[in-house]
């Protein structure tokens, strides 16, 4: 994804500008406009837990909430022990669209890494997090953005859930440290033997590059990290189409000069690298003329377009790679972490509470850890409750003003919610005028906001008539004029829910 974080932080009234308690903010869904779309809203996970003892929840969808002992305090200060804790994961745009969630923040387009609802009482009564203190969450992620940030939610006037980034809290943190696992995981050697008698994925030349990876040297450094593991495969598929495998020893060559510095600092470099052998490889593909006599051996034409899309997808995975932003390791040596550590121990080191607590869940992760299927996330802390969002403000140099328009036909126009969908960015945003059928999600505050231009999105339309659900779905590419054109056709709920998910899947744009 071709973004960097916006410089320039457009500002909104959100609940952080009240003078009201944070603990009264919490509430998880406005008063639905329309209740039929209210019922795809997913229920509350609720759970109970003795807040007396260390306690990690596991949500359904992956979310995983560790509590300290005695953080939670009642609103007079004193310590509870039976508390309920309820929790909503929203980690893709398909739950986003289903329970009614946007990402905006004022005026401006949030990219999401993913959201949660928390909220945790006693005795019916809400309970808060003591003073120093915060609970520590792992989101999951496809991938990890490094430039991210936590932004609190609150519902406007409109009942709309308006996302305000956090600032100077001390305790609320956002961990884009790799996790050092143990190089067996990885099974390099075992891997690069394999490759070795493959000649197809490298041979001899790739597979021994591989074994070499397996020196003890480098445990504890990125190369025993499921980031590098995750670009190491690229590069794997990336060698097929290599004639002499030189690229491949000399990228791994590049991740070692940088190995004891930052992966992204290693991945900019390799892409600079890689570059003009990308740019060389696309032309050979391009040459009918001479590919049934090409080195590379692809031979027909229909054989080697296949390839050249191939290597294009590899080629923009790596091209996203240092926008990842990825650092090193957490050296937990280097902090005094071992088995026996005690948040004390770190608490008396000048380590917060809330920070001790955030270092002993991932070195407890780390420890954990014995396959690199495990998919990545987010570890953040959380110092209030209610709505939470991991984002970063969408600033794509192709972005610019436009003033294209949605004509919405099948139903009556003042029920319709529109939303439009970028699914590679996680991004859900709902209209903001209308005008008869003619529906803008650009006119906003009386100028026009600005959207990726030539980016394929996905067009969704919800609505009712009659007590009966409306269901609607197009693919577009975004245009800086024009007008586009969806219908909606009655359905139930559940086939709503299942033409969302297939919509989501057919049109996700390819990488």
């Amino acid at each position: 994804m071709n973004t960097k974080l916006l410089i320039s932080l457009l500002v909104s009234i959100s609940f952080f500008a009240c003078n009201k308690n944070s603990n009264e903010e919490r509430t998880l869904f406005a008063a639905p406009q329309d209740t039929v779309i209210a019922k795809m809203r997913d229920t509350l996970q609720a759970f109970t837990i003795d807040a007396t003892k260390d306690t990690i929840i596991r949500g359904k969808s992956g979310i995983r909430v560790a509590i300290g002992a005695n953080v939670f305090v009642d609103e007079d200060g004193n310590p509870v022990s039976n508390v309920n804790i309820e929790l909503l994961e929203a980690t893709d745009v398909q739950s986003f669209i289903e329970n009614g969630l946007t990402t905006v923040s004022g005026d401006s387009i949030l990219e999401s890494g993913g959201m949660f609802y928390i909220n945790a009482t006693s005795n019916g009564k809400d309970v808060k997090i003591k003073n120093s203190e915060a609970i520590t969450l792992s989101v999951p992620a496809a991938s990890i953005i490094g430039d991210m940030s936590v932004f609190y939610g609150a519902y406007n006037d409109e009942g709309k859930l308006n996302w305000e980034i956090v600032k100077g809290e001390e305790n609320m943190q956002l961990d884009f440290n790799m996790l050092a696992l143990p190089l067996s995981s990885f099974g390099y050697e075992t891997r690069g033997n394999a490759i070795k008698d493959n000649a197809f994925l490298g041979g001899p030349l790739v597979g021994e590059e591989i074994i070499k990876l397996a020196d003890p040297k480098y445990e504890g450094t990125f190369i025993a990290t499921r980031e590098f593991d995750q670009r190491l495969k690229v590069h794997i598929l990336g060698s097929i189409m290599e004639p002499d495998k030189k690229a491949f020893k000399d990228v791994m060559d590049i991740y070692k000069k940088h190995i004891n510095g930052n992966l992204w600092e290693a991945d900019e470099e390799v892409l600079t690298y890689l570059t003009p052998h990308y740019n060389d490889l696309m032309k050979r593909m391009d040459d009918k003329e001479h590919l049934d006599n090409d080195k590379f051996g692809f031979g027909k034409w229909e054989i080697a377009k296949g390839f050249k899309d191939f290597g294009t997808a590899c080629w923009n995975i790596l091209k996203s790679s240092p926008k990842a932003r990825c650092t090193r390791p957490i050296d937990f040596n280097k902090l005094g972490i071992s088995e026996t550590t005690t948040k004390q121990d770190l608490v008396a080191k000048g380590i917060s509470p809330a920070q001790a607590d955030r270092y002993l869940y991932m070195y407890n992760e780390q420890k954990a850890e014995t396959t690199t299927a495990t998919i990545k996330a987010y570890t953040i802390s959380v110092s209030k409750l209610g709505w939470v969002n991991i984002d970063r403000f969408l600033n794509d140099p192709n972005c610019k003003e436009s003033n294209m328009k949605v004509a919405v036909t099948g139903v009556d126009t003042n029920k319709v919610k529109l939303m439009l969908i970028f699914p590679l960015r996680n991004i859900c945003v709902e209209s903001v005028k209308n005008v008869g059928n003619k529906y803008s999600f650009t006119n906003k505050s009386g100028a026009y906001r600005k959207l990726p231009i030539g980016e394929e999105a996905i067009l969704i339309a919800l609505s009712s008539k009659n007590g009966k659900p409306y269901y609607g779905s197009t693919k577009i590419k975004i245009a800086e004029t024009g007008e586009f054109a969806i219908t909606v056709s009655e359905t139930t709920i559940e086939e709503m829910k299942a033409f969302l998910a297939i919509a989501l899947k057919e049109n996700k744009p390819k990488l």
